[in-house]
């Protein structure tokens, strides 16, 4: 069987292009889609020439017949699952305050902005899903200032007190004026007072990728903001700066995992884990890896099938290229290290979340609707 995610990615765009057609025109005459309906939908719907292309893939990609069915009712369960959001959603009439929920479900569902963006068209036919008043670049420059404006004002940092404003009243000014010229909405404005570095990191973007529940990408951003900047990096580009690095970046680390993922995630997490594990008998490493679901059947599992969303277990994130007992030693820095933080008050769900989920849509819904 082929499990290559790279293999498997492509044909899994290919099964979405096929079938999206499909759900658009299926979606007027719908309400719903029960289990027989998504069988059919599945599994008959598609003409002969959209099977051809696919049966050639198929065949190209070196996919055996189950792994391809598999993937096809996955693809189109995922599609499915987006569908109810979105038909939720046009029912709360609430479209504005839906668009950063639907981006929140299509990366969980792993499914393309073209798929997702059609489904939105068909869904709301008299009206598209509203854009945001700001562009993308607007964004990046509101980004870029608050960035320059803490390392400017990184003199007011107070160790004792995480939680204070570290801007000056004027980069508080400027800041405020940027926000309502471009029209910004408090939700998508970086919280300051998490930001905090010793060494000039951006820890934006980290956050961006958090607030949206990409918790592949912002695994991959972690990694990126924890590698060496020594002359080590030379020799080994992916080797991480757990000795250099700053307590008070890793604790800004820490905090926005954990406050993401509502104290799930993190270094904390992990840590927690980490001490109740180390008590045990023999090979702590392994009750650990048991633990944080590193270790499946007896065995570490690699870097692909980490589990990258809301359902994985409590400490399982973030997660490293390199796992097992072997590297028992570089984990165990990381957490002596992370013992030496002090445990801060995490900021409110509702200053992560809009006040759509809070009043319309709760995660818990969320994760019932998408199954």
């Amino acid at each position: 069987m082929i499990t290559d995610p790279a293999i498997l990615h492509r044909y899994r765009e290919a099964i979405e292009q096929a079938y999206c057609a499909l759900l658009i025109n299926l979606i007027p005459s719908v309400p719903a889609f029960n289990d027989r309906q998504l069988a059919t939908f599945a599994n008959q719907g598609l003409s002969w020439q959209s099977k051809a292309a696919l049966d050639d893939q198929l065949a190209s990609y070196g996919l055996d017949a189950d792994e391809a069915n598999a993937q096809q009712r996955e693809v189109c369960q995922s599609m499915l699952s987006y569908l109810r959001i979105a038909r939720f959603i046009q029912n709360l009439n609430s479209l504005p305050e839906g668009r950063p929920i639907l981006e929140s479900v299509r990366l969980r569902l792993e499914l393309t902005q073209t798929t997702t963006e059609a489904i939105n068209q068909a869904v709301f036919p008299s009206q598209a899903l509203s854009q945001p008043a700001w562009s993308q670049s607007e964004l990046e420059s509101y980004d870029l200032t608050l960035y320059q404006a803490l390392h400017r004002d990184r003199h007011l940092f107070n160790s004792d007190d995480c939680n204070s404003t570290p801007l000056s009243k004027a980069s508080q000014a400027e800041l405020q004026q940027l926000q309502s010229l471009f029209k910004i909405p408090n939700h998508e404005i970086p919280p300051a007072n998490r930001l905090w570095t010793d060494r000039g990191t951006d820890y934006i973007q980290l956050w961006r990728k958090l607030k949206q529940q990409d918790w592949r990408g912002a695994n991959e951003e972690t990694l990126n903001l924890m590698r060496s900047r020594s002359g080590k990096a030379e020799r080994d580009p992916e080797e991480l700066d757990l000795q250099g690095l700053p307590l008070v970046d890793l604790r800004t680390i820490d905090l926005l995992w954990s406050e993401a993922s509502g104290g799930r995630f993190g270094f904390l997490a992990q840590l927690k884990i980490w001490r109740e594990t180390s008590l045990a008998p023999s090979q702590p490493a392994e009750a650990f890896g048991d633990r944080v679901d590193w270790r499946r059947n007896g065995t570490w599992i690699s870097y692909k099938f980490m589990d990258f969303s809301l359902d994985a277990a409590r400490g399982h994130l973030p997660t490293f290229p390199q796992i097992g007992w072997w590297c028992w030693a570089r984990h165990k820095l990381l957490m002596q290290r992370i013992a030496m933080l002090q445990p801060i008050d995490l900021l409110p769900p509702s200053s992560h979340l809009s006040a759509f989920v809070i009043s319309g849509l709760s995660l818990g819904w969320l994760k019932l609707a998408l199954g």
